[in-house]
């Protein structure tokens, strides 16, 4: 089974900033480091796989606005693997409600889901508040991901806070939704989003700071919910989809 491949930045401990260098890991080793492009220290690149002399390479380039900066490759990896068929669904519930209920339609069935509402009696005195869920289920799967932030209609004068976003693991066999990540182990307090990997086999969770400039990233293996956290910001390394 080909890996999945991970793109890591460190968090720097003396300036609470990322470091200007990346390092490429599939679990087992770590390859790196090697140093961003000055430009896009400030404004931005990514790292992707591309396919080059019949070889993947890990390469950066612009993640946008920087077209005119050479893709710069470093090292040759295994070939991607296949991606994993996702079914996602998005609804809404009421703020007040204990659960919410949200159905799944997958292939030629629909599955309905129970989960439990993370944010019931924590917000007080807001008539116009709801819950926005995202379930999400992979082809083979015997879980899926619930995902569900509050919100409300703002006014113009209100600045919205950050809210983090609350994730269960659903049981497809009818056993209880779990806390992917308990509020007492992370380590900003902030869970921002999640990204499965091509395979389906990990899950990266976004665990930031309220101020958004200290980062930690959540390496989820799914479903079990096994996971370890490391202390920077780390992305799935794909295929570049601008080629």
């Amino acid at each position: 089974m080909a890996p999945n491949w991970l793109v890591f930045r460190p968090m720097d401990e003396m300036e609470w900033a990322l470091e200007p260098w990346l390092w490429f890991t599939d679990g087992r080793q770590w390859i790196g480091p090697f140093e961003m492009p000055e430009p896009c220290r400030e404004r931005g690149c990514e790292a992707v796989l591309q396919p080059r002399d019949s070889e993947w390479y890990a390469c950066v380039r612009p993640s946008s606005g920087l077209d005119r900066l050479p893709i710069e490759c470093w090292i040759p990896l295994p070939p991607p693997p296949e991606d994993r068929r996702e079914y996602r669904q998005i609804c809404q519930g009421p703020i007040d409600a204990p659960v919410l209920r949200c159905p799944l339609s997958v292939g030629e069935s629909k599955v309905d889901f129970e989960v439990p509402n993370a944010f019931y009696g924590r917000v007080e005195d807001c008539a116009k508040c709801w819950v926005d869920v995202l379930v999400w289920l992979l082809e083979g799967n015997t879980a899926a991901l619930a995902a569900m932030k509050w919100d409300k209609e703002w006014g113009p004068e209100e600045v919205p806070p950050l809210i983090s976003v609350e994730m269960f693991i659903l049981d497809l066999q009818g056993g209880q939704p779990r806390v992917l990540i308990p509020q007492e182990e992370r380590v900003n307090a902030i869970l921002d989003r999640a990204d499965f990997s091509p395979d389906g086999r990990f899950l990266l969770v976004y665990d930031v700071s309220p101020m958004a400039d200290e980062y930690a990233t959540w390496v989820v293996s799914w479903p079990d919910g096994n996971r370890i956290v490391l202390p920077g910001l780390a992305y799935w390394l794909r295929p570049d989809s601008d080629r």
